[in-house]
Protein backbone atom coordinates (compact mmCIF):
# COMPACT_ATOMS: atom_id res chain seq x y z
CA UNK A 1 0.00 0.00 0.00
CA UNK A 2 2.94 2.36 0.46
CA UNK A 3 5.00 1.07 -2.44
CA UNK A 4 4.49 4.31 -4.38
CA UNK A 5 5.75 6.37 -1.42
CA UNK A 6 8.80 4.11 -1.01
CA UNK A 7 9.67 4.65 -4.67
CA UNK A 8 9.01 8.39 -4.66
CA UNK A 9 11.11 9.04 -1.56
CA UNK A 10 13.70 6.36 -2.47
CA UNK A 11 13.36 4.66 0.90
CA UNK A 12 15.34 1.47 1.43
CA UNK A 13 14.49 0.93 5.10
CA UNK A 14 11.12 0.66 6.81
CA UNK A 15 9.17 -1.06 9.57
CA UNK A 16 5.83 -2.31 8.30
CA UNK A 17 2.80 -4.29 9.46
CA UNK A 18 3.28 -3.09 13.04
CA UNK A 19 6.82 -4.49 13.20
CA UNK A 20 6.04 -7.86 11.62
CA UNK A 21 8.07 -7.12 8.46
CA UNK A 22 11.23 -5.00 8.59
CA UNK A 23 13.48 -3.98 5.70
CA UNK A 24 16.87 -2.37 6.28
CA UNK A 25 19.03 -1.14 3.42
CA UNK A 26 16.82 -2.91 0.93
CA UNK A 27 16.94 -6.33 2.61
CA UNK A 28 14.39 -7.95 4.96
CA UNK A 29 15.93 -8.38 8.41
CA UNK A 30 12.82 -9.60 10.23
CA UNK A 31 9.81 -11.58 8.99
CA UNK A 32 7.42 -12.94 11.64
CA UNK A 33 4.58 -15.02 10.13
CA UNK A 34 1.52 -16.17 12.03
CA UNK A 35 1.16 -19.99 12.08
CA UNK A 36 -1.34 -21.39 9.58
CA UNK A 37 -3.33 -23.23 12.26
CA UNK A 38 -3.77 -20.01 14.23
CA UNK A 39 -4.98 -18.20 11.11
CA UNK A 40 -7.49 -20.95 10.38
CA UNK A 41 -8.83 -20.85 13.94
CA UNK A 42 -8.98 -17.06 13.83
CA UNK A 43 -11.05 -17.08 10.65
CA UNK A 44 -13.43 -19.63 12.19
CA UNK A 45 -13.85 -17.37 15.23
CA UNK A 46 -14.70 -14.39 13.03
CA UNK A 47 -17.47 -16.41 11.39
CA UNK A 48 -18.80 -17.39 14.82
CA UNK A 49 -19.11 -13.66 15.57
CA UNK A 50 -20.58 -12.85 12.13
CA UNK A 51 -17.44 -10.87 11.32
CA UNK A 52 -14.97 -10.96 8.43
CA UNK A 53 -11.20 -10.78 8.04
CA UNK A 54 -8.49 -10.25 5.48
CA UNK A 55 -4.90 -11.41 5.63
CA UNK A 56 -1.69 -9.60 4.73
CA UNK A 57 1.54 -11.01 3.39
CA UNK A 58 4.72 -9.10 2.58
CA UNK A 59 3.22 -7.78 -0.65
CA UNK A 60 -0.34 -9.09 -1.00
CA UNK A 61 -3.81 -9.03 0.52
CA UNK A 62 -5.93 -12.18 0.83
CA UNK A 63 -9.51 -11.28 1.66
CA UNK A 64 -12.98 -12.56 2.23
CA UNK A 65 -16.03 -10.54 1.40
CA UNK A 66 -16.50 -7.27 3.26
CA UNK A 67 -19.56 -6.38 1.19
CA UNK A 68 -22.01 -7.28 3.94
CA UNK A 69 -20.04 -5.27 6.51
CA UNK A 70 -19.79 -2.24 4.25
CA UNK A 71 -23.53 -2.30 3.53
CA UNK A 72 -24.46 -2.74 7.20
CA UNK A 73 -21.90 -0.25 8.55
CA UNK A 74 -21.84 3.10 6.71
CA UNK A 75 -18.93 4.34 8.83
CA UNK A 76 -16.84 1.36 7.75
CA UNK A 77 -17.76 2.00 4.12
CA UNK A 78 -16.59 5.62 4.56
CA UNK A 79 -13.33 4.40 6.12
CA UNK A 80 -12.65 1.99 3.24
CA UNK A 81 -13.49 4.64 0.66
CA UNK A 82 -11.21 7.20 2.36
CA UNK A 83 -8.25 4.82 2.51
CA UNK A 84 -8.68 3.64 -1.06
CA UNK A 85 -9.01 7.12 -2.54
CA UNK A 86 -5.69 8.07 -0.90
CA UNK A 87 -3.94 5.38 -2.97
CA UNK A 88 -3.07 5.33 -6.68
CA UNK A 89 -6.07 4.20 -8.73
CA UNK A 90 -4.59 0.89 -9.85
CA UNK A 91 -3.57 0.03 -6.29
CA UNK A 92 -6.96 0.95 -4.80
CA UNK A 93 -8.87 -1.08 -7.40
CA UNK A 94 -6.73 -4.16 -6.84
CA UNK A 95 -6.89 -3.79 -3.06
CA UNK A 96 -10.68 -3.48 -3.13
CA UNK A 97 -10.89 -6.63 -5.24
CA UNK A 98 -8.64 -8.49 -2.83
CA UNK A 99 -10.72 -7.40 0.17
CA UNK A 100 -13.93 -8.57 -1.44
CA UNK A 101 -12.97 -12.06 -2.58
CA UNK A 102 -14.94 -15.16 -1.70
CA UNK A 103 -14.74 -16.59 1.87
CA UNK A 104 -11.29 -17.71 2.98
CA UNK A 105 -10.29 -21.36 2.98
CA UNK A 106 -7.06 -22.89 4.24
CA UNK A 107 -5.94 -23.46 0.65
CA UNK A 108 -6.08 -19.68 0.14
CA UNK A 109 -3.27 -19.01 2.61
CA UNK A 110 -1.50 -22.18 3.75
CA UNK A 111 1.35 -21.65 1.28
CA UNK A 112 1.73 -17.97 2.23
CA UNK A 113 3.58 -16.20 5.04
CA UNK A 114 0.70 -14.38 6.74
CA UNK A 115 2.18 -11.49 8.69
CA UNK A 116 -0.99 -9.79 9.89
CA UNK A 117 -4.77 -10.07 9.81
CA UNK A 118 -7.46 -7.43 10.03
CA UNK A 119 -10.86 -8.22 11.55
CA UNK A 120 -13.89 -6.01 11.06
CA UNK A 121 -14.79 -5.81 14.75
CA UNK A 122 -15.52 -3.07 17.25
CA UNK A 123 -13.11 -2.46 20.10
CA UNK A 124 -15.38 -4.22 22.59
CA UNK A 125 -14.54 -7.53 20.85
CA UNK A 126 -10.78 -7.23 21.40
CA UNK A 127 -10.91 -8.84 24.85
CA UNK A 128 -12.69 -11.91 23.43
CA UNK A 129 -10.09 -12.42 20.73
CA UNK A 130 -7.17 -11.81 23.08
CA UNK A 131 -8.54 -14.42 25.52
CA UNK A 132 -9.27 -16.90 22.72
CA UNK A 133 -5.84 -16.46 21.12
CA UNK A 134 -3.23 -15.80 23.83
CA UNK A 135 -0.40 -16.44 21.37
CA UNK A 136 -1.50 -13.44 19.30
CA UNK A 137 -1.56 -9.70 19.92
CA UNK A 138 -4.58 -7.55 19.02
CA UNK A 139 -4.33 -3.82 18.51
CA UNK A 140 -5.97 -1.22 16.29
CA UNK A 141 -5.69 2.09 14.50
CA UNK A 142 -9.39 2.61 13.83
CA UNK A 143 -12.68 1.84 15.62
CA UNK A 144 -13.58 -0.54 12.80
CA UNK A 145 -10.62 -2.88 12.38
CA UNK A 146 -8.72 -5.02 14.87
CA UNK A 147 -5.12 -5.72 13.78
CA UNK A 148 -3.70 -9.16 14.55
CA UNK A 149 0.02 -9.85 15.10
CA UNK A 150 2.20 -12.41 16.79
CA UNK A 151 2.48 -11.86 20.54
CA UNK A 152 5.43 -9.59 21.32
CA UNK A 153 5.27 -7.90 17.92
CA UNK A 154 4.59 -4.17 17.78
CA UNK A 155 6.10 -1.02 16.31
CA UNK A 156 8.29 -0.45 19.37
CA UNK A 157 9.87 -3.91 19.05
CA UNK A 158 10.44 -3.18 15.35
CA UNK A 159 12.26 0.03 16.21
CA UNK A 160 14.43 -1.81 18.73
CA UNK A 161 15.49 -4.34 16.09
CA UNK A 162 16.47 -1.64 13.62
CA UNK A 163 18.30 0.40 16.25
CA UNK A 164 20.24 -2.70 17.31
CA UNK A 165 21.23 -3.45 13.69
CA UNK A 166 22.44 0.15 13.29
CA UNK A 167 24.47 0.07 16.50
CA UNK A 168 22.48 2.92 18.04
CA UNK A 169 20.32 3.17 21.14
CA UNK A 170 16.63 3.87 21.63
CA UNK A 171 17.64 7.19 23.19
CA UNK A 172 18.49 8.28 19.62
CA UNK A 173 14.93 7.74 18.37
CA UNK A 174 11.84 9.93 17.98
CA UNK A 175 8.40 8.53 17.21
CA UNK A 176 5.08 10.15 16.30
CA UNK A 177 1.78 8.32 16.72
CA UNK A 178 -1.95 8.72 17.12
CA UNK A 179 -3.50 5.29 17.67
CA UNK A 180 -3.51 2.30 20.02
CA UNK A 181 -1.09 0.45 17.74
CA UNK A 182 1.43 3.23 18.46
CA UNK A 183 1.44 2.92 22.27
CA UNK A 184 4.45 0.57 22.54
CA UNK A 185 6.37 2.64 20.00
CA UNK A 186 5.78 5.88 21.89
CA UNK A 187 6.82 4.20 25.14
CA UNK A 188 9.95 2.67 23.60
CA UNK A 189 11.24 5.71 21.71
CA UNK A 190 13.75 8.08 23.23
CA UNK A 191 11.16 10.80 22.61
CA UNK A 192 7.56 9.78 22.04
CA UNK A 193 5.24 12.36 20.50
CA UNK A 194 1.47 11.97 20.42
CA UNK A 195 -0.57 13.76 17.78
CA UNK A 196 -3.13 16.26 19.00
CA UNK A 197 -5.85 14.13 17.41
CA UNK A 198 -4.49 10.95 19.01
CA UNK A 199 -6.04 8.58 21.52
CA UNK A 200 -5.90 9.68 25.15
CA UNK A 201 -4.14 6.42 26.06
CA UNK A 202 -1.31 7.51 23.78
CA UNK A 203 -1.13 11.05 25.14
CA UNK A 204 -0.88 9.62 28.66
CA UNK A 205 2.41 7.86 27.85
CA UNK A 206 3.91 10.41 25.44
CA UNK A 207 6.73 12.79 26.29
CA UNK A 208 5.07 15.54 24.28
CA UNK A 209 1.75 16.19 22.55
CA UNK A 210 1.91 18.12 19.29
CA UNK A 211 -0.92 19.74 17.36
CA UNK A 212 -3.63 17.99 15.32
CA UNK A 213 -2.53 16.14 12.18
CA UNK A 214 -4.53 18.64 10.11
CA UNK A 215 -2.78 21.49 11.91
CA UNK A 216 0.77 20.55 10.81
CA UNK A 217 1.21 18.26 13.80
CA UNK A 218 4.38 16.50 12.63
CA UNK A 219 5.92 19.71 11.30
CA UNK A 220 5.23 21.55 14.57
CA UNK A 221 6.53 18.63 16.57
CA UNK A 222 9.78 18.49 14.61
CA UNK A 223 10.25 22.23 15.10
CA UNK A 224 9.61 21.98 18.84
CA UNK A 225 12.16 19.18 19.09
CA UNK A 226 14.61 21.28 17.03
CA UNK A 227 14.94 18.57 14.42
CA UNK A 228 14.19 21.05 11.65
Amino acid sequence: MFEAIVKELELDSYISLNGQYIVLNGKPIFVNPIPTDAIEELIAATYENSQRAFLLTEDDVIGNTFMREMIMDPDFLTLVYTYLTDLPNDVSIELFQRMTEKPLKRTSFEQEEILSAFIHAEEKHDAFYQYRFPELHFTRATPHLSEVLMKGAHKGAGMERVVSELGLTMADTVAFGDSLNDVEMIQSAGTGVAMGNGRQELKDVADYVTTHVEDDGIYNGLKTLKLI
